[in-house]
């Protein structure tokens, strides 16, 4: 991940009642504005390895998408974040968590190739040695099947 060019936004969301945090009061049929946080960081590699990451937030209010070059971390308070510092200070603290989640999850795959990539060359090696033996064997009774030779 390159987080010295994560780039921030602001959006917002428009929620029905049923979207809320629950115990959060509401009125049926009124739609309510909440305001996002968008992070958006890249990264250079296979984004594949994102997939492989179990969102294990406590919160509700987190969400990532992955895209080709980058992931976008989606964070709210469910309410203003315009001016408002100490919800600007919360969303920044919980978006650093996230990214700390990601790297660790990220250094734990990069640690277990380690281990798994050297055993697969080994792997690859044996089985294709294992297969041109059987072919030069092959390879033999056949000629040893011909009389004329």
């Amino acid at each position: 991940m390159i987080k010295e060019k994560t780039n921030t936004g602001i959006s917002t969301l428009t929620l029905s009642g049923h979207q809320l945090p629950p115990g959060t009061p509401f009125e049926y049929g009124k739609e309510y504005e909440v305001e996002v946080a968008n992070y958006t960081v890249p990264f250079v590699g296979n984004p594949e390895f994102f997939k492989t990451y179990s969102n294990k937030f406590n919160n509700t209010n987190v969400s990532s998408v992955l895209n080709r070059n980058n992931l976008v971390f989606k964070l709210t308070n469910y309410g203003e974040i315009s001016g408002n510092d100490s919800a600007i200070e919360q969303l920044k603290q919980e978006f650093l968590l996230n990214i700390e989640s990601t790297e660790r999850m990220l250094q734990q795959i990069q640690e277990e190739l380690s281990v798994y990539l050297p055993n697969l060359k080994i792997l690859i090696i044996e089985g294709f040695e294992n297969r041109k033996k059987i072919l030069e064997s092959k390879k033999d009774s056949i000629s040893k099947l011909n009389p004329f030779k």
